[in-house]
């Protein structure tokens, strides 16, 4: 069997060394073939890198769109790329850790998080504790620039990111700082500078200052 690959399209999983890919362009002409024997998986990782296993399962590494081997993958597993980095798992001390490689493989953020999220304006959301768990945002150094607390927290849209309290949820900005108070019964991140919020059964468009500009409806 043959099966193409498009370049810009990730979340399409392909397996088989019986197979022979393709990573096409844009137009969906051919960029890269790569012949039945060869590799056993292939998947995108963004940002012009593919993750592949080779045919006889034993190695793993990431190429570019042309072939080229950009670095060979010592760990379990590997996200795709968000802003230069890409989560990657490993075990550290029988323990299954996460930490942060950038394109060339080099590994910028350690192996520490018992969870950790893809970048996003700048900050990834990352857990460190099993049982009691603590959530914080750090940057692209890997210093905390919003500190742990059992505090859950959404991604950062438009910086701002959704915080969810026992008064409810709210945001906060990038310095963790609560700009709009945790009082809706649920929320959606900002898009465009408006976000759906439900305040007392009701949904209303809300803009990043908290002012509610638009009525929408009731919640079920």
């Amino acid at each position: 069997a043959k099966s193409p690959y498009p370049y810009e399209n990730d979340g399409v999983l392909l397996g088989g060394s019986e197979n022979t890919y393709f990573i096409l362009d844009q137009t969906g002409q051919p960029i890269l073939t790569l012949e039945a024997g060869s590799v056993f998986h292939i998947s995108y990782l963004g940002e012009g890198c593919f993750f592949v296993i080779d045919a006889d399962q034993n190695t793993k590494s990431v190429i570019d769109k042309n072939g080229n081997t950009l670095f060979a993958l010592p760990y379990e597993e590997i996200e795709p790329f968000s802003e230069g980095l890409a989560r990657v798992q490993g075990l550290v001390d029988g323990k299954r850790k996460y930490g942060y490689v950038d394109t060339t493989g080099k590994l910028c953020i350690p192996l520490q998080f018992d969870q950790a999220e893809p970048f996003s304006e700048g900050l990834a959301k990352v857990r460190m504790g099993i049982e009691e768990r603590k959530y914080g945002f750090i940057d692209k150094s890997g210093t905390f620039v919003i500190p742990l607390t059992d505090t859950i927290y959404m991604d950062f849209s438009e910086g701002l990111a959704e915080v969810r309290t026992e008064t409810g949820r709210g945001y906060i900005n990038q310095s963790g700082e609560i700009v709009i108070p945790p009082q809706y019964t649920w929320s959606t991140p900002f898009v465009d500078g408006t976000a759906f919020v439900c305040e007392n059964d009701t949904i209303w468009l809300m803009d990043t200052d908290g002012k509610k500009i638009k009525h929408i409806g009731q919640c079920e």
